[in-house]
């Protein structure tokens, strides 16, 4: 395999790993917060406005501990990628490079820059990876009427 290429997806898996890490950090001091705030809350004479106050911040909690679960998910199958793999064809871990854009199939991250350069990282069920999957170097794809050509895959 091009070694740049490998270099490049490890960095890439990285970065991916780092944002999430961050997105981690948020979430866990919310739920501190939150927590914190229920052990402040103070009955106050009016019971139903204390009921209602702690149901709405174990609702809050709720939500953030699932998006920590799906951040964990996200973080398990980027660790699950060999970025050492050569592929011959579209697959989830592979490099591709358009005529326009530059996929990682990875998860659905969106854009993110990368020393200056920029990639999408896609899940492998996103529609523009079932319109590439099972193509190799050279071949064409369209996707939303737009024709593409496969220029590089790693």
């Amino acid at each position: 395999m091009n070694n740049d290429l490998a270099q490049k997806k490890t960095a890439l898996l990285d970065h991916c790993l780092s944002i999430l890490d961050k997105k981690l950090n948020i979430l866990q001091e919310s739920i501190l917060s939150v927590q914190e705030s229920k052990l402040n809350e103070t009955k106050s004479s009016v019971g139903d406005k204390y009921e209602t106050g702690r149901a709405m911040m174990q609702i809050e909690e709720e939500q953030l501990n699932q998006q920590v679960q799906t951040i964990n998910e996200q973080r398990n199958q980027l660790l699950q990628l060999d970025c050492s793999t050569q592929f011959s064809q579209v697959a989830k871990g592979a490099l591709i490079k358009t005529e326009k854009s530059k996929f990682f199939i990875s998860i659905g991250m969106g854009k993110i820059t990368l020393d200056g350069e920029n990639y999408f990282c896609v899940s492998s069920e996103a529609p523009i990876v079932e319109a590439m999957s099972g193509k190799t170097l050279g071949e064409k794809f369209s996707f939303n009427g737009i024709q593409s050509t496969i220029m590089e895959l790693g």
